[in-house]
């Protein structure tokens, strides 16, 4: 099927166009679809899939057509091609279980983690259906264990529990791959008693290899999974060393952002913790109340959302409950200060309520960045 939408020729002869390619490809007919490219070459260009919009590739992959997947490429077709959201080849070999066209695929150049900014890599799609074969194949081309699926927050291993696939499973583990369905000693980890705190508090902490996004000044980014799975909370970790009283700040994000996706605009909220961490540790001193604006030189090059002014420094509450900062010694206590978006409005913006900002709910502070 295709999405005819904006197609030319017209609708009804565009979906007979796009059905005779698809029985092309499954059947194999490798010279029929020469012709047919020589004939219209933009038929590369339709979507075979009405929901997923397949590429022309993709879809010869999804049918494990590896020569139809050869022809394409000689003929110039990327082989990480994606259109919008739709998948890889890559992706649709994995998922259908056709190991011949995976390994083709691999062999020449398929990245074995896919779009970095895809919802899963092709190791997820090769785990769900249960194709050890292929999961086996993808891990051994370096096929990143530690991926998160942006709307399930599974890792790989947690997938294989999940769906009882017991091979994969032994085959990741064996491998040392990380689970989220699985108690994490934190005593072992940088900054341990704070990772403890929030991941029993506020939400699962993400295994380190999930979250250490921009190390740097020896402050490291990590991410939990917080008001039930409905948010992303981004943090410091090591702030606590460079400044006094010990500190660490939040960002809160919406549960799709992606940590993968390598834009300006998507890594926004890691790139300003950063510019704060470097900050704090040249001297800078951070209080409650503290304004981060866009318009301050110090981070005006920073991929801004639109509709945000800065943002304001405060204690939020997280609930009422905190009577066990009494047990503290004030030497030990760690504030875990919020950065809570400041709204840009015509006429710049409102400023801000500190009193307002410690009781906001989450969607009052989560910070939504831009979509490449």
């Amino acid at each position: 099927m295709v999405n005819m939408k904006k197609q030319n020729p017209s609708w009804t002869a565009s979906i007979a166009l796009v059905d005779r390619v698809c029985a092309l490809v499954e059947s194999g007919d490798i010279e029929g679809l020469r012709s047919a490219l020589d004939a219209q070459p933009h038929i590369v260009e339709l979507d075979y899939d009405i929901v997923g919009k397949a590429t022309l590739l993709a879809y010869a992959a999804r049918c494990g057509q590896t020569q139809v997947c050869q022809l394409l490429v000689q003929r110039g077709i990327d082989v990480n091609q994606r259109r919008g959201r739709s998948d890889t080849a890559l992706d649709e070999a994995a998922y259908h279980g056709h190991l011949a066209t995976v390994t083709w695929l691999l062999a020449n150049g398929a990245a074995p983690d896919g779009d970095p900014g895809s919802i899963l890599s092709p190791l997820m799609h090769a785990i769900i259906p249960g194709h050890a074969d292929i999961a086996r194949l993808l891990v051994d081309a370096g096929a990143d264990l530690t991926r998160l699926h942006t709307r399930l927050h599974r890792t790989p291993l947690d997938l294989a529990l999940v769906w009882g696939h017991a091979q994969i499973e032994d085959l990741l583990r064996a491998r040392n791959a990380p689970s989220l369905l699985e108690k994490t000693d934190w005593s072992k980890e940088y900054g341990g008693p704070i990772l403890a705190f929030i991941d029993s508090r506020f939400g699962r902490v993400l295994p380190l290899a999930l979250s250490a996004i921009v190390p740097g000044a020896d402050v490291v980014q990590r991410v939990a999974l917080v008001n039930k799975n409905k948010s992303k909370m981004l943090f410091t970790i090591g702030l606590f060393n460079v400044h006094a009283p010990m500190i660490e700040l939040f960002i809160v994000l919406p549960p799709a952002w992606n940590m993968l996706g390598k834009s300006a605009a998507n890594q926004f909220p890691s790139a300003l913790l950063l510019c704060l961490a470097d900050r704090v540790a040249q001297g800078m001193q951070v209080e409650e109340g503290l304004l981060v604006m866009a318009d301050d030189p110090l981070y005006r090059a920073l991929a801004w959302p639109k509709d945000i002014a800065g943002f304001q420094v405060c204690d939020h509450q997280w609930g009422s409950d905190r009577e066990h900062e009494k047990e503290i010694a004030e030497d030990e206590k760690v504030g875990l200060w919020t950065l809570a978006p400041i709204g840009r409005t015509k006429r710049g913006f409102t400023p801000p309520s500190l009193e307002k900002n410690r009781a906001a709910g989450w969607a009052r502070l989560t910070l939504h960045p831009e979509t490449a």
